[in-house]
């Protein structure tokens, strides 16, 4: 039965175009990371094994992409396809049923950091020569790195998203698990002394070994075991496997496989039992005469578009900011901004505590939100765009005199409201900080700023995401394509490989360069530039999107 279950699954997703582009994207990725991206450390050769280490430990975050998109389709497809009853009346036992589910969305998450990991190699031969930038190919710790830093960490990862998937069954919040996951992954790594983020604040080795032993990632226990080699230690020995680093290593796949066991004892083959509510109805009513009454209607007009998109409007922001998944985004971010708060005000051991002024909360800001915006609108442009698919409700939607252009309109208003909801919690918390810290010289005009250098270009993202979904018409194959685009052209990853010409960012965040003396410089005029060309291109993505948009009933493959 097992062997049967798992073919099935498998059967499911290799009939799927976006599953070979996810495979694509990844073996691609890889080729590009390894021949752009550069880490300088001095004498260290690109291919070293504590380079591979390093960029292995980062990238294999990278997992939780396609582990969160299998995971929310594989785990919860018979709820959303209202077939778990007729699943739960079959012969299937939960133990095949739980091992089948778990082992496709870790199985594809270990062959996908495998195509990266091929990638990667391979693009390590093409850029290889003579110079004293790269040492002797060794496939060994390739593989080495592979199997001591990243299939802990993917297993940890599977485990955390799936138990999130199997006890909360909703989507918003296995999605929001992932990012749970990247603030662990930051909290770990400013506590680890890692050159990337916490170079600057150096830790004491008593809170560097303790950080070691709990970082589930490992890369604390790895920066401890490397700090004091050598260039050539570096160039030419893999981690060994002793010490906290073995601590570490086997300390998360018991806890991860702990976990698993835990939430295996603790699922059932059960559907929810939740009852609504009874109405009394008043016998009044029952004598009551009703007399019909042919009324007209006028489904055209500006005044009908209007209200056809306030309408929508009113159903998205309910159904949005009254949710659980949306409490713990804002809960999310403001812990992941808080900490970066902290960190800038308190400068490290070798600098004194800053004043708390306006520059530096907006500064801040301006440095951490915009990444978590850009995967909100990701997420969020997708959920909204399929949301009356998922909740069956789309027979009905599709059977009103609606426009095309409200429904999409009402999407992209709602996507906007969100991402100011985000950044006035944001402003908020950076007034807060100012007040604790007794230095209450608020510059409000400069806050409100901040509405238009980060919910505009945020904006400007989400009208491409939903765009991009009524275009294909694939819910996942356009989250894919949107991520990597976005991703690519709007945050510093793309920076890093090569993406930086103007003509290729797309909808950039003002930098954080708020000055009290200068305020922004030169950069709003620039800013503005940036912002006109971007919203130029989403625009023509927004007409394409409504042209090829169809109120016939969505399938999705």
């Amino acid at each position: 039965m097992l062997s049967h279950l798992l073919l099935f699954e498998w059967k499911f997703y290799g009939r799927k175009i976006s599953f070979y582009v996810m495979l694509l994207l990844f073996f691609g990725f890889g080729i590009l990371i390894s021949t752009s991206a550069r880490i300088g450390f001095a004498n260290i050769t690109y291919n070293s094994p504590y380079v591979i280490n390093l960029y292995f430990g980062m990238f294999s975050l990278a997992s939780l992409f396609p582990i969160v998109i299998i995971a929310s389709q594989s785990l919860l497809r018979e709820k959303d396809n209202k077939f778990d009853a007729v699943l739960y009346a079959t012969p299937i036992t939960v133990t095949n049923y739980f091992i089948s589910r778990f082992s496709i969305v870790f199985g594809i998450a270990i062959f996908t950091f495998l195509l990266f990991l091929v990638g990667y190699m391979i693009g390590h031969l093409l850029k290889m020569d003579n110079s004293g930038n790269w040492s002797v190919f060794q496939l060994f710790h390739y593989f080495h790195s592979f199997f001591v830093i990243v299939v802990p960490n993917i297993l940890f990862c599977t485990v955390m998203v799936s138990i999130t998937a199997w006890f909360s069954k909703n989507k918003m919040i296995v999605y929001l698990s992932g990012l749970g996951i990247y603030i662990l992954y930051m909290v770990f790594s400013i506590f680890s002394n890692t050159p990337l983020i916490a170079g600057a604040s150096p830790v004491s080795d008593s809170t560097m070994s303790l950080t070691a032993k709990l970082d589930p990632f490992g890369m604390a226990a790895f920066f401890e075991q490397t700090k004091h080699w050598s260039a050539l230690k570096r160039n030419t020995t893999v981690l060994q496997l002793s010490g906290n680093l073995l601590i570490n290593r086997i300390a998360i796949v018991l806890l991860a496989l702990a976990f698993l066991f835990i939430s295996y004892k603790l699922f059932h083959f059960k559907i929810s039992n939740k009852q609504k509510k009874r109405v009394l109805v008043n016998d009044v009513d029952k004598d009551r005469k009703y007399v019909f009454v042919k009324t007209e209607t006028k489904p055209k007009g500006s005044s009908y578009l209007i209200a056809t998109i306030v309408s929508f409007l009113k159903i998205d922001l309910k159904s949005t900011i009254k949710s659980i998944p949306f409490v713990l985004l804002i809960f999310s971010s403001l812990f992941i901004l808080g900490m970066e708060m902290y960190g800038a005000i308190e400068g490290g051991v070798r600098l004194p505590q800053f004043f708390v002024t306006t520059a530096l909360m907006i500064n801040t800001i301006l440095a951490t939100i915009p990444f978590i915006l850009v995967l909100t609108m990701i997420f969020y442009g997708s959920e909204l765009v399929w949301k009356s698919k998922s909740v069956n409700f789309f027979s009905i939607e599709n059977s009103t005199p609606f426009s095309n252009s409200a429904l999409f309109i009402s999407k992209f208003i709602t996507l906007f409201l969100i991402s100011l909801i985000l950044i006035f919690f944001c402003i908020t918390l950076g007034i807060l900080f100012q007040v604790m810290y007794h230095y209450p010289i608020i510059d409000w005009k400069a806050y409100l700023s901040l509405f238009y250098y980060i919910g505009l270009p945020a904006s400007i993202c989400g009208l491409f995401v939903i765009a991009l979904q009524y275009f294909l018409k694939n819910k996942y194959i356009a989250l894919t394509v949107s991520a990597v685009f976005l991703i690519a052209t709007n945050t510093s990853i793309g920076e890093d490989i090569g993406i930086s010409h103007p003509l290729t960012r797309f909808a950039n965040f003002l930098p954080d360069v708020y000055s009290d003396i200068n305020g922004f410089g030169y950069f709003p005029k620039a800013f503005f530039l940036n912002i006109s060309y971007s919203y130029s291109f989403a625009i023509i993505c927004s007409l394409l999107g409504i042209i090829f948009m169809n109120k016939s009933i969505k399938n999705v493959k």
